[in-house]
């Protein structure tokens, strides 16, 4: 714990940060003191005379104004060195200067000036020289605050560090996981030419200078992490990303979308415990956030379409609805790529507005295009996860009903297995409510994921839709043969309807009829 007195003095600052903020400090100070001094002396002056010597009063006033202009060219100049906290504070300081000094001049008999002087100097100094205000006070560790300014620092300086992010994930952390953390931070600030900084409960960074790290150094703290916290007393699920180099994208605000990037899609999509971070994470990040911003663009420039995909009836042998399928387009008028879009828009919030406006355009056909002359009785929609978790879905799904005066039978809402899961008091109430609207329910790619028969019975479902997958495993094995056939009999024990996705030739119509 030694390093933890060493480490709570100050943020070490990188070189060319360092002494051009000395520089700036050394100007500052020296403008301050010329300034406060001349106003000082001229504030001391009797303005009457003042006015009779109009030269001196002239130069005194071009003198202060012009020293006053400096001061704020110099912070606009080094504006880009300088956290906006402690720029904030200096601009305080020479306002309170500034102010006091006029007051003193306006009333020669107040003397303010002084007072306006020591003021300023305590901001400065609360500012400047509060080393707790990057502590956190209970771990001993940096502070989220510190951390920022440090990433900051680096790229200024591009100054190369090495990257440890350590995060427990929550959702598989048994009761002693914060017990966990609270002695990793402890092992941590033992290590010698770190900086180590606690950015949330669960995560603490770990930076060192890349000259002072090597393979071994790394391997060495992957196996202590590891070893140590993932036992299966811990009741820890401890994941490390490792950046080698931690400029891997081209400026701070990058750095941390990064991070954010990789919490959500390599701490919650692999079970991989040691995860290296490097160009080809960065560039994918790249690319979703270019995804991300061309599905922004299909949306606010109505570039979303919904096509229709027939389902056939193997009873009355004919086509008897159809599902909405969602495809959107760029500037360009090509299309993008349906699986990515769809991940991308429910990893980012934008599945909301695209599933309410492919509910609008289907209602918009159901209205205008007369279901019956195709002999379709309904259309399937399929509803996100993200969907499934809105309390007011039920809500808004039937006032866009009855603004396009659409039977509500002519609907049948999609639900998937996961989002039975991870939302299931929501969806109930949501379903509960549409049902009693008129709305019918299908629970589809039964069969992957989590699958698990309990679900049909709890969830008040009218459709069972069997996955591609299942459908494939039918006629290409005889397990999956064997396990699809007892699940469509109990299926259909149960009164309810089934749909097999993936049936592309008349030789699997007539196996599967």
């Amino acid at each position: 714990m030694k390093n933890t007195k060493k480490t709570a003095n100050k943020l070490p600052v990188p070189g060319k940060v360092r002494k051009g903020f000395r520089f700036y400090c050394a100007a500052v100070l020296s403008v301050a003191l010329v300034l406060g001094c001349s106003v000082t002396a001229f504030a001391a002056n009797d303005p009457i005379a003042a006015v009779n010597n109009l030269s001196d009063f002239i130069f005194g006033l071009i003198r202060a104004v012009g020293l006053i202009l400096l001061n704020f060219a110099l912070i606009l100049k080094y504006r880009r060195q300088i956290r906006v906290r402690r720029r904030t504070g200096m601009l305080l300081w020479m306002l309170v200067w500034i102010l006091s000094a006029i007051i003193q001049f306006l009333n020669p008999e107040i003397l303010v000036e002084g007072f306006g002087s020591c003021l300023g100097v305590v901001m400065i100094y609360l500012q400047f020289e509060n080393p707790e205000i990057n502590l956190d006070r209970a771990s001993g560790m940096y502070n989220q605050t510190a951390f920022y300014e440090f990433i900051h620092q680096i790229y200024y300086d591009r100054s190369a560090y090495t990257a440890f992010v350590f995060i427990n994930d929550h959702r598989f952390s048994g009761d002693d996981s914060q017990q966990t953390m609270q002695d990793l931070a402890k092992k941590l600030l033992s290590t010698d030419g770190t900086y180590i900084f606690k950015t949330a409960d669960d995560e603490i960074v770990m930076l060192t200078p890349a000259s002072m790290w090597n393979h071994a150094a790394t391997a060495s703290i992957q196996k202590f992490a590891l070893d140590t916290y993932l036992s299966a007393s811990s009741g820890s699920n401890l994941k490390i990303l490792f950046l080698e180099d931690c400029l891997l994208t081209p400026c701070q605000e990058d750095f941390f979308s990064l991070l954010r990037y990789c919490r959500r899609t390599k701490i919650k999509q692999t079970v991989q415990r040691f995860i290296p971070v490097d160009a080809s994470v960065a560039a994918r990040m790249y690319a979703e956030n270019d995804l991300i911003q061309k599905i922004d663009d299909a949306i606010s420039q109505n570039r979303i379409d919904v096509f229709f995909q027939p389902i056939y009836s193997t009873r009355q042998k004919a086509f008897t609805c159809a599902e909405a399928l969602v495809r959107m387009y760029d500037a360009h008028g090509d299309l993008l790529p349906v699986y990515d879009s769809i991940c991308a828009a429910e990893e980012n919030g934008r599945i909301h507005q695209i599933g309410e406006i492919v509910f609008k355009k289907v209602c918009h056909a159901i209205r205008n295009e007369q279901l019956a002359q195709y002999g379709l009785h309904y259309i399937e929609v399929n509803l996100s996860v993200a969907q499934c978790s809105d309390e007011k879905l039920a809500e808004r799904y039937i006032r866009i009903m009855e603004r396009y005066q659409i039977d509500p039978s002519n609907i049948n809402l999609e639900i998937t297995e996961s989002a039975t899961m991870e939302m299931k008091q929501t969806l109930l109430a949501n379903m509960e409510k549409l049902i009693a609207y008129g709305v019918s329910f299908s629970l589809d790619d039964f069969g992957t994921g989590q699958s698990n028969l309990n679900y049909i019975v709890e969830m008040p479902v009218q459709i069972v839709k069997f996955d591609r997958v299942m459908t494939q495993a039918y006629f290409s094995s005889q397990k999956g043969r064997f396990v699809m056939n007892a699940a469509m009999h109990m299926i259909q024990d149960m009164k309810l309807g089934i749909v097999s996705e993936g049936i592309e030739t008349q030789a699997q119509l007539t196996a599967m009829e």
